[in-house]
């Protein structure tokens, strides 16, 4: 709804406020379609990832996840779902991470024994018993 001034001009704020609104529009849309670019364009491994936490933000609560390639550790707070439900904080289960982004990843619910080290790079295939 557009203020009612006597002069009929926007208001700074009201501007403010859609140039941000139009900014979060087009920043998640990009970062969609970059998720997408990378996961059509780029092969990929599998890796392990531990659930290291409940982490929340105002939008919701998730858990969070670290896994490594090449010696570089990545984390990230997924939001949760009835398949990571079934999983504890300590649990490991498998990633499927892409080369060209390894901060992109899938979540493969299937339990993996905390003991299993991945390649330093990952496996090229899934693992059938690790």
């Amino acid at each position: 709804m557009i203020p009612n001034n006597t002069d009929n001009k926007l208001t700074i704020g009201y501007k403010i406020g859609v140039g941000l609104l139009i900014g979060a529009v087009l920043f998640a849309i990009g970062q969609n379609a970059y998720y997408n670019i990378v996961r059509v364009n780029s092969k990929y491994r599998y890796t392990t990832a531990l659930i290291k936490d409940i982490c929340s933000s105002e939008a919701f609560v998730g858990r969070e996840l670290e896994y490594m390639v090449n010696g570089y550790k990545f984390y990230d707070c997924t939001s949760v779902t009835e398949e990571i439900r079934k999983f504890k904080i300590g649990d490991s289960l498998f990633v499927k991470f892409y080369i060209k982004d390894p901060s992109v990843y899938d979540i493969i619910y299937r339990k993996v024994p905390r003991k299993t080290t991945p390649p330093n790079e990952g496996w090229l295939d899934l693992p059938s018993n690790p």
